[in-house]
């Protein structure tokens, strides 16, 4: 099962794009709700760092090649998602299939200023701060790599912009739907995210219940293998 809740959350995300789409009103009104809203507050990211706001964020900056927090973001957003999309990696590019579906449904993601990868030796730290998104979201993984929590994040907080660290990347549920509403929270817009959890955990269980079920009926489950061809179907990827 190594990664397969990640895959799920794509594909969760795409549909919950499209369903977004068609319901602008609601997010709108939710925009409107967290702008009106602006009172101060603090959040406890995924690392347990209290992370400071004036005002729930409009604007972000996100990693795009784990896709979590971005995917969120889409579902939050739908289709104006861009408009609150400042700065990214670009990594979504590296994944053919989901550059294919997130280009076509959102044409402006080809003009969202890339900023390089986050890492200490490749990110435009300077291009990022004159950007200045309201927040940056970064993986846990990030975050774990040198330069990541000794250079990257201090920098951006002394330049005053929050930084919040996620983690889809443990491929574990509970992380995931907590990452949700962390996000939501960010935005103030803490109901959709309720929303989009509750959502999320029942297609999650829907699997689950069921290869539950088959496993305790067999003594040696059959080995199920999938290669995971992230560059193309030309070329061998992940397995």
């Amino acid at each position: 099962m190594k990664r397969f809740i990640s895959i799920l959350l794509a594909i969760v995300m795409v549909f919950s794009l499209a369903a977004c789409s068609s319901a602008k009103t609601d997010t709108a009104d939710d925009s409107s709700q967290a702008a009106a809203e602006s009172k101060p507050f603090d959040v406890v990211d995924r690392r347990g760092r209290t992370v400071h706001f004036e005002k729930p964020a409009e604007t972000a900056a996100t990693v795009a090649i784990q896709g979590g927090a971005f995917m969120t973001m889409c579902a939050l957003f739908g289709d104006k998602v861009v408009d609150h999309l400042a700065a990214w990696d670009g990594g979504i590019a590296s994944w053919t299939d989901w550059t294919e579906v997130f280009y076509k449904a959102l044409p402006g993601l080809k003009d969202v200023p890339n900023v390089g990868s986050f890492t200490a030796d490749k990110m435009d730290i300077e291009q990022l701060i004159a950007i200045k998104p309201d927040v940056v979201f970064i993986t846990d993984y990030y975050y774990r790599q040198e330069g990541g929590s000794d250079k990257i994040v201090p920098t951006l907080e002394a330049a005053g912009i929050p930084v919040i660290v996620e983690d889809y990347g443990a491929d574990i549920l509970e992380e995931h739907l907590a990452c949700m509403e962390l996000i939501g929270k960010v935005f103030g817009m803490e109901d959709r995210a309720k929303e989009l959890a509750d959502f999320y955990k029942e297609q999650v269980e829907l699997v689950f219940n069921k290869t539950d079920k088959l496993k305790a009926n067999v003594k040696e489950p059959p080995v199920f293998y999938v290669e995971f061809a992230w560059m193309g179907a030309a070329d061998q990827g992940l397995s």
